[in-house]
């Protein structure tokens, strides 16, 4: 059987998260652009932009630890 959507869309927000996470602190919050973080977590923008509203949001989610 496969996945739920619930369990999809957790996937795809911790897969944001760890790209996130890895990309700011190679490189730096501002040198990193969201299509960047999106395309390491093998995901698109707009699913970055609907899980964090966008690249400062998703850094409260790390900053937070949850989202």
């Amino acid at each position: 059987m496969g996945r739920t959507q619930e369990e999809r869309r957790t996937e795809t927000r911790a897969l944001l998260l760890a790209s996130a996470a890895d990309l700011f602190a190679r490189k730096g919050f501002h040198a990193t652009s969201a299509e960047a973080v999106a395309a390491a977590a093998h995901r698109t923008t707009g699913a970055l932009y609907d899980h964090f509203g966008g690249k400062e949001g998703l850094l409260v989610g790390l900053l937070i630890g949850r989202r």
